[in-house]
């Protein structure tokens, strides 16, 4: 995955470079297809893109939720602050100038990593029970496979916007050298990650390793800084599928202007 996630900034780069006027990924399609490629791009990555905002949205009124503790309100009520704060902060239309954001996200998921390490390297699980191989009725429904599987790529998958980013940067030669540049540093953490939480939890762990320590003060810090990175990594998937969503609703606007117009 971090090898085709590497390829995959250098692919985007080319294409963009061959439609350097694009926008947004459905006048790449355009580009290649006309308006029936265009709308099937566009539909793609808005599918895709609803979904993430969704999986976001559930992820970050969980750490709202847990960062609380006792004192939480109803998850209900976790789930408007998130969507009322993700709607205040939307209204900023361009990604280049919540780079500042961003860098707050990245930074409290790395600090929120530190916690979640230090704790499971100072408490480890002693009935964690860890494997390398076994019977696969040991290692859950193909279900639960199939949704650890896609869990994996997911955290891989951030192509959805590298047109916008692409279109913002001054210098879009310099895309693959930055797309490689996060992997080399997300797939060590990946593992490192991965791997202590199952040295330190086992196989047994139901749920994400970070709700799952407890209501220390270190875990609820942590669920606050994951909140924070959750919120930046909404912005991002808000802002282009607004975008999807706006540019073909505004053209359809505009060419039915033109026919009444016209008449």
């Amino acid at each position: 995955m971090a090898l085709t996630s590497v390829y995959s900034g250098t692919l985007f780069t080319r294409l963009y470079m061959a439609v350097p006027e694009a926008v947004l990924l459905g006048d790449i399609g355009k580009a290649a297809r006309g308006e029936v490629g265009r709308t099937l791009v566009y539909c793609v990555i808005y599918s895709l893109d609803a979904t993430r905002c969704i999986i976001l949205q559930l992820a970050a009124t969980q750490s709202l939720s847990h960062a609380l503790g006792a004192a939480a309100p109803a998850m209900w009520q976790c789930g408007l602050v998130v969507v009322l704060l993700a709607g205040l902060l939307s209204q900023v239309r361009a990604l280049s100038r919540l780079s500042s954001f961003f860098l707050l996200g990245t930074v409290s998921q790395l600090a929120a990593i530190g916690i979640v390490l230090y704790e499971m390297l100072r408490s480890p699980s002693p009935d964690a029970v860890t494997q390398l191989a076994g019977d696969s009725s040991e290692h859950g429904t193909f279900h639960e496979g199939f949704v650890a599987a896609f869990s994996i790529i997911f955290a891989f998958g951030g192509q959805f916007a590298f047109c916008e980013l692409l279109a913002d940067m001054k210098a879009p030669l310099l895309f693959p050298k930055a797309i490689s540049v996060c992997t080399a540093i997300m797939a060590p953490l990946y593992i490192l990650v991965g791997a202590t939480g199952y040295w330190s939890r086992g196989n047994s762990v139901t749920d994400i390793v970070i709700f799952s320590l407890g209501e220390s003060l270190q875990a609820r810090i942590a669920a606050g800084l994951i909140l924070v990175q959750a919120l930046s990594q909404y912005l991002v998937n808000l802002n282009v599928w607004s975008h999807n969503l706006l540019v073909p609703c505004t053209a359809c606007v505009a060419i039915t202007w033109r026919a009444g117009s016209s008449a």
